[in-house]
């Protein structure tokens, strides 16, 4: 009995200390516990990817705090919010179906990229992996992985953007390395030489390059590779027909990789229309330069060369007002950015005294014509310049000439206006002795001294007229002024001065409405009456005369005729018919001094109109004249 109290006492002691060993196993399992979930938990909460857990439903159980940060809201108000809310709309029935497919599926672990907003507004895009959290084979929740990708997805897009360039663009666009080979061509590349891809990487970029291009084309790549990013500059590519095109070409250098990327746009149409304006500057008589907005010279002729003594190199690039003296520089910068603020054609000679000088410093007057054209690297100014020194001489000696003219014209005006005024008395003298010599002696004379005398009177008579037409011709311009002037009422004066000589002719006059208009009252009825008298005065045998008049407005001045039925003028005549003391018909059929028409032509033109006739001989003629609406009065 007392051995198995022993026994019993030893097996409880052995007991007691199992339990102890047990009791601080557990607790060292505890803490081994602890401390793993503590260091889980850490690890979760300095990830740098978003970490969260859900229930089955999907609303928030737990977020780290990158979610905080990404999604902009605060752990309250994410805790219980379904994940879906933060998914745009129009991604929301994709994503649900997405993963409700995964779940009934059973899938452990899913990957799925979609957008998400952030409480500000933003637009992310993130990639989600998902590992389903089950109780019993009974998914309870879903743990989540979360990574930005918005970066990825921008860079992606811009491939795609890049590869549709790529494909479609109308450049040639390629891709070669260090050793100049081609490594990759576009399609339009292919298309526009006429090779194929392989035909081309099979050959160096410098192998399709015109033999007058090379040596520049290669400057341009070593400069790329040395000195600049990126350059533009045109050659010549040889198509597979042996023909070229002019390409202008865009190339960047990548350092990092050895690569130029290039494109090259077709613009050997633009090179043809160059040379054809080229050829077209050359040709010109004037010298031509093209300028750009900046002032720069960016082409010039031949003749620039010629006239400014200046080579086209030394003009390409240099400022415009290198062709000026010094002095017209400044100012002349200020019109250059008046006229591409409103470009367009004009002369620039007109009332400008225009001056350009030589490279030695000769300066000399010029006419300048001035064009603006559009082009791709903007607005583009032509100018056309003549060297105008001999046509400022030619100008300066007809001004003498002109003066001397007018002092001429002056003087004989004066000396016909004396002339004429000093022989009327000595006329008269003679017609008055001759009158009493008619009386005095009328029984002694004899016929042949009656016709004598007949012939002296006629001839004085004659004499006066002329003396006194002379004198009308040569004051016609003299102290003229304008007025308002009711044509209507001119005629009506000159119908009444002429009534007799009408009603002795049977002349029939229709008038349609005159106008009113600026001139001299008094000169306009002298050409109103020289030209009905001569209607009625050259009329045709035993045929009454038959005279119109009318008057057309014409915009800025009146078209006036004078139309008869008379015996007309031939047509050789119509020149000569204005010139004074011109006679057409014999004095004794037609009397008259020959000096009425040339009346009428001087004081049309001093209204500033013109006068001209159209007739058929034997039938009759018009008298054409125009007269300005407005009138100056001249100094």
């Amino acid at each position: 009995m007392k051995k198995l109290e022993n026994d019993l006492m030893e097996i409880n002691t052995e007991l007691e200390k199992s339990v102890e060993e047990h009791s601080a196993g557990l607790t060292k399992a505890h803490e081994s516990l602890q401390w793993s979930e503590n260091i889980y938990r850490k690890i979760v909460e300095e990830a740098g990817d978003c970490v969260y857990a859900a229930d089955h439903n999907g609303f928030f159980t737990y977020i780290n705090p990158i979610c905080i940060k990404a999604t902009g809201y605060t752990e309250k108000e994410l805790v219980g919010k379904n994940f879906v809310e933060l998914i745009p709309s129009d991604w929301k029935a994709k994503v649900v179906k997405f993963y409700k497919e995964q779940f009934d599926k059973k899938i452990q672990e899913s990957t799925f990229s979609f957008p998400i907003i952030s409480k500000s507004g933003e637009k992310k895009w993130v990639e989600q992996i998902v590992t389903q959290q089950k109780e019993r084979d009974r998914i309870t929740g879903h743990f989540a992985i979360v990574r930005d990708i918005t970066q990825r997805k921008k860079e992606e897009e811009k491939l795609i953007e890049y590869k549709y360039f790529f494909n479609n663009s109308h450049d040639l666009v390629c891709i070669s390395n260090m050793q100049n080979y081609f490594e990759i061509i576009n399609p339009n590349f292919q298309k526009v030489l006429g090779y194929s891809e392989k035909e081309l990487l099979e050959y160096k970029f410098l192998d399709f390059i015109h033999p007058d291009d090379i040596k520049a084309t290669l400057k341009e790549i070593e400069n790329l590779k040395t000195s600049v990013v990126t350059t533009e500059f045109i050659n010549r590519f040889r198509k597979k027909d042996d023909s070229y095109l002019w390409l202008e070409w865009n190339l960047t250098y990548d350092s990092l990789t050895g690569k130029i990327y290039g494109s090259g746009r077709d613009i050997t149409e633009r090179k043809k229309s160059e040379e054809k304006f080229r050829g077209f500057m050359e040709s010109a008589p004037d010298a031509i330069v093209i300028v750009n907005r900046e002032g720069k010279i960016l082409l010039a002729n031949s003749q620039t060369e010629k006239l400014f003594g200046y080579t086209k190199e030394e003009l390409i690039g240099k400022e415009v007002e290198l062709l000026m003296p010094v002095r017209f520089r400044h100012e002349h910068y200020g019109q250059r950015e008046g006229f591409f603020i409103n470009p367009k054609s004009r002369h620039m000679g007109t009332g400008m005294n225009l001056v350009g000088q030589h490279k030695d410093g000769k300066e000399f007057p010029v006419d300048i014509s001035l064009g603006a054209f559009d082009t791709e690297d903007g607005v583009f100014v032509s100018a056309a310049i003549r060297d105008i020194t001999e046509m400022k001489q030619a100008e300066r000696n007809l001004k003498i000439k002109s003066e001397e003219l007018i002092r001429s014209n002056k003087d004989l005006e004066q000396f016909a206006y004396a002339t004429s005024h000093d022989l009327q008395e000595p006329l008269r003298t003679i017609s008055n002795y001759v009158e009493l010599l008619d009386e005095t002696y009328s029984e002694l004379k004899d016929k042949e001294s009656k016709q004598y005398l007949k012939f002296i009177t006629s001839a004085s008579a004659r004499m006066q007229n002329l003396i006194k037409d002379l004198m009308n011709f040569s004051r016609v311009e003299k102290d003229i002024t304008f007025e308002t002037v009711d044509c209507n009422i001119v005629l009506n004066e000159v119908i009444s001065d002429l009534a007799t000589t009408i009603k002795e002719s049977g002349a029939k006059i229709t008038v349609t409405k005159l106008p009113v208009l600026k001139g001299n009252h008094i000169r306009l009825k002298q050409v109103f009456q020289n030209l009905i008298d001569n209607a009625i005065k050259f009329r045709r045998k035993n045929i009454a005369p038959l005279i119109e008049v009318n008057a057309e407005d014409k915009g800025t001045e009146y078209l006036f005729a004078v139309k008869d039925n008379g015996i007309g003028i031939e047509e050789q005549n119509y020149k000569k018919l204005f010139n004074i003391f011109q006679r057409l018909n014999p004095a004794d059929a037609y009397p008259g001094t020959g000096i009425g028409l040339s009346i009428v032509k001087k004081i049309i033109n001093s209204h500033n109109g013109q006068i001209c006739v159209e007739s058929k001989f034997n039938e009759g003629s018009i008298f054409y004249f125009t007269l300005p609406k407005e009138n100056q009065n001249k100094l």
